[in-house]
């Protein structure tokens, strides 16, 4: 899958734990989960068909490798594109309110 091979590269970013980007994500920690980040999982991450199948491989999580461990982990947040295109979505507009 070249979503998760571009996925791998963009936790090589961020470098925090899955599990603190999923609560940033479920949280919509805009301090710590930027807009540029966002976008880029969104256009990145599987789709909801391909986490599903990774979600199913959650008793081989230790095998994964780390791309597809991520997806594992943040699969279990229902409907996670759409709550980061709704905290994209949400920054546009406060930043079209804002400046300009």
């Amino acid at each position: 899958m070249l979503c998760v091979r571009v996925v791998a590269i963009l936790l090589g970013s961020v470098k925090v734990p899955y599990e603190e980007i999923r609560r940033r994500i479920v949280e919509v920690d805009e301090e710590n989960l930027t807009a540029a980040l966002m976008e880029q999982l969104i256009k990145y991450l599987p789709s909801h068909d391909q986490m599903n199948q990774l979600a199913g491989l959650s008793s081989q999580y230790a095998q994964l490798a780390e791309p597809e461990q991520f997806v594992v982990v943040v699969c279990i947040v229902c409907f996670v594109k759409l709550i980061l295109c709704e905290a994209v979505f949400g920054c546009e507009m406060l930043n079209s309110l804002f400046f300009h």
